[in-house]
């Protein structure tokens, strides 16, 4: 994927699949969710993921709605 590596090791592209994933099935996508390595407390909103992006997304905003959807 485009916005991969992140420099602190946030896995963007595996938590935003678990965000898509909970409007379908929001068990399974916690579940998975509190599996992954690299969330999204961890990025600095360096925006070199943005940079990167083919489809413009704003990611830093998008990780910090995903983070607080599943920390609630």
């Amino acid at each position: 994927t485009y916005c991969m590596p992140c420099p602190k090791g946030v896995n963007i592209p595996e938590i935003f699949l678990q965000y898509n994933r909970s409007t379908a099935d929001i068990k399974e996508a916690k579940k998975q969710y509190a599996k992954i390595s690299g969330k999204p407390d961890l990025c600095i909103k360096c925006r070199k993921c943005e940079n990167a992006c083919p489809q413009q997304l704003e990611i830093a905003e998008k990780l910090c709605e995903a983070a607080k959807f599943f920390n609630q």
